[in-house]
């Protein structure tokens, strides 16, 4: 079942609840609390974590393996915290388990010793996390917070011998899940950044003998230094015209729109527009409409290229976070489309997010916006 069509079905149970009579209601939600509970403390007495007392000093841990099998711009937004664990000790041996999506990321960076893919399939999931067995982990951070439950599991199954640490949201309402992990920290109720909250994940686990100093998002070295004679030079603006939903984009009428202005407005300044190679076909289809040599689309097969092609720009526009997380690891200036504020927004000074009103759909972002943004946030890098 695809996302869209998971959210449908839980609108349509949520409007069957609410038709009920509220006494009924309530007893159904608490009949499904209850149960909900009841298993995960089933589930906590047959995984038994270790129980040792935490936070460990970073000189008696050997080895972390780090839970990230999600999207590629939340393995950025998790770089500070193997990068602090090797600055407190370059001998430690740090693992991320990552997935298909962000796996090619993690394979590339030089402080992550050993990787281990997790998909879809459970029993290629299972066979990963037998091997990674191997390796006598003395830590588990799931930095997934929103799959503890699975991720508790994954940690009990790759390291049976270690501790086990996370963060809830509500120490009263997920009790129960705090049950199947060593130590369980609380997530701060106010708009923390992701990057933050990972960082604090890490101190419930490890004491680093001092604050974490730099918790920027970086690349890995490999993807700093890529150079390719098919980037561009000279002064261009990155267009990114794909999200991972279709409800988060920004639309091709919208990215058609703002490229015809910005043209006119700055004549010096040349557009690339960038997706996957599943939306490029539509996407150069869109552009041919525009009828101007200043753009067109810019093919970024390899993560390598991307990388390069966003380092080299004056300016990003996005609605897909990975982009976005990757501009911000280098300091690239952004304009962020967002449907409304999260924990995932740009981690820099040099970005400015734009929401769309009354919880639409991103495409609801007005061109108008987006162009102040631009003029406003960087003037310097698209005069004419």
């Amino acid at each position: 079942m695809s996302i869209l069509s998971r959210r449908k079905e839980s609108r349509r149970r949520k409007r069957t609840v609410s038709t009920l009579d509220p006494t009924w209601r309530k007893l159904l939600r608490g009949l499904e609390s209850g149960m909900k509970r009841g298993l995960l403390s089933t589930l906590g007495w047959m995984l038994r974590p270790i129980q040792r007392e935490l936070p460990l000093d970073i000189r008696s841990v050997r080895s972390v393996l780090i839970l990230r099998h999600d999207a590629l711009g939340d393995a950025i937004l998790a770089t500070p915290v193997w990068r602090a664990l090797k600055a407190a000790n370059p001998a430690i041996h740090i693992g991320v388990a990552g997935s298909l999506r962000n796996i090619a990321f993690l394979k590339l960076d030089e402080d992550i010793d050993e990787t281990v893919t997790l998909s879809r399939s459970i029993f290629r999931s299972l066979r990963e996390l037998r091997n990674a067995r191997r390796t006598k982990w003395d830590v588990v951070i799931n930095l997934f917070f929103h799959d503890k439950t699975r991720g508790a599991l994954f940690a009990r199954l790759a390291a049976p011998g270690a501790v086990s640490v996370t963060m809830v949201r509500d120490p009263v309402k997920d009790a129960a899940v705090a049950l199947l992990y060593t130590r369980a920290g609380i997530r701060p109720k106010e708009l923390t950044p992701m990057v933050t909250q990972n960082c604090m994940a890490l101190e419930q686990a490890i004491t680093l003998g001092s604050a974490i100093k730099d918790i920027v998002p970086t690349l890995p070295r490999r993807l700093r230094g890529f150079t390719d004679s098919n980037i561009p030079t000279g002064k261009y603006i990155i267009l990114h015209v794909e999200a991972s939903q279709d409800y988060k984009e920004w639309g091709l009428p919208n990215s058609g729109e703002l490229t015809k202005r910005i043209l006119e407005r700055y004549p010096s300044i040349n557009i690339y527009w960038t997706s996957s190679e599943v939306r490029a076909e539509e996407a150069r289809v869109a552009l041919r409409t525009i009828h101007s040599p200043r753009a067109s689309y810019l093919a970024t097969p390899s993560l390598e290229e991307l990388c390069a092609a966003v380092r080299g720009a004056a300016a990003v526009v996005s609605p897909d976070t990975s982009v976005i997380h990757i501009a911000v690891a280098q300091q690239v200036p952004l304009v962020g489309l967002f449907m409304e504020p999260n924990e995932f927004l740009p981690f820099t000074a040099l970005a400015r997010v734009l929401f769309a009103s009354n919880g639409k759909k991103a495409s609801a972002i007005s061109v108008d916006a987006v162009l102040e943004a631009l003029k406003e946030y960087l003037p310097a890098q698209i005069e004419a």
